[in-house]
């Protein structure tokens, strides 16, 4: 699987990459809750053909502004910061559905000029999965403009991507 930035990321001096797992078992009031509203956005903005999804896992990737590989790390160097959510459930017949929610918080990441062409960075942003050389899924959300992913959605909230997996 791609992550929800796909490029040539640097933390080596400038910026972190936290990640947390969470689980309905979890006796820490702030995992329950924090649970409850990735529900509360996939239940808002998924269609699950009226049924309800709760968690009972959830992992929280967030990259805390990162910055491309560069040899200059000024403190004023372009930063993005960006979360990547994925959450399961279990229910008593042991089936699952999984969901991937992709936070676009700042992208600051430069355009940069050649011939007269202006590009940025480069990079993807998106998903793909295979269960097999035939069976192959997969989601580009966008690979020319950086701010499209701050202005842009599949469930109507700037900034806010939601997978079915």
């Amino acid at each position: 699987m791609k992550g929800p930035f796909w490029s040539d990321i640097d933390t080596t001096k400038i910026g972190d990459i936290y990640f947390r797992e969470m689980t309905s078992e979890s006796s820490s009031p702030n995992e329950f809750d924090d649970l409850y509203s990735i529900d509360m956005d996939i239940n808002s903005y998924a269609k699950l053909n009226d049924s309800i999804f709760r968690s009972t896992w959830a992992m929280v990737v967030t990259w805390s502004e990162v910055t491309y590989h560069t040899r200059s790390y000024l403190k004023s160097i372009p930063k993005n910061t960006f979360q990547l959510i994925l959450a399961q459930n279990r229910d008593q017949k042991n089936s699952s559905l999984s969901f991937g929610i992709f936070n676009y918080i700042k992208m600051e990441w430069p355009q940069f000029s050649n011939k007269n062409v202006r590009q940025q960075h480069p990079f993807l942003a998106g998903y793909n999965s295979f269960t097999s050389m035939f069976n192959q899924k997969y989601e580009v959300i966008e690979r020319s403009k950086i701010s499209n992913l701050l202005t842009r959605s599949n469930v109507n909230k700037p900034g806010k991507w939601i997978f079915k997996f």
